[in-house]
């Protein structure tokens, strides 16, 4: 028997930005393909960043020469903050590799996540939240578990250490 599987895969939105850009929602292999080749300004460097939403549990990924910031400005209207704010549910990241392993986030770092409204907050939506949906769009899950959690979680001990001795 043959077991299919469905993907609400769909085109989002284009913009311009140095060059033209796709957005995809929840892609497919075919869709991560044409994302990750679409440009490669930067010395011969490719890659895919993405916009994870966990509410709607919905994953948006476009050329890594496409900033976040301007990403969230074209998907979403607003300001590029709203990723470091627990009440919109996202994590966003990077893909370096044609095999859609999540290799980095720029905006888990610890000098952006004080720039969050509520750093403490944030963190412990990040790690009280089951991402594992987004594996069956790119490889998260392992980046996530061993990279990421450990990362974290010394970050919202060092920021809840700084408030106790404020």
């Amino acid at each position: 028997m043959i077991k299919i599987r469905r993907f609400n895969e769909e085109f989002y939105d284009a913009m311009e930005y140095g060059n033209y850009h796709e957005i995809f929602v929840n892609p497919t292999k075919k869709e991560l393909d044409i994302v990750y080749n679409e440009g490669f300004d930067i010395e011969d460097y490719r890659g895919v960043r993405f916009i994870a939403k966990n509410d709607t549990e919905q994953l948006f990924v476009f050329n890594s020469d496409l900033l976040h910031a301007y990403a969230v400005k074209k998907i979403f209207n607003k300001n590029g903050k709203i990723l470091l704010d627990a009440n919109y549910q996202m994590v966003s990241g990077s893909i370096e590799g044609n095999d859609y392993v999540v290799s980095e986030s720029d905006t888990l770092w610890e000098s952006e996540i004080k720039f969050s409204n509520d750093p403490v907050m944030y963190l412990e939506f990040l790690l009280e939240t089951d991402w594992s949906w987004i594996d069956k769009y790119i490889y998260f899950s392992d980046w996530w578990e061993e990279t990421m959690v450990p990362k974290l979680k010394l970050q919202l001990i060092t920021i809840e250490q700084e408030k106790l001795s404020d």
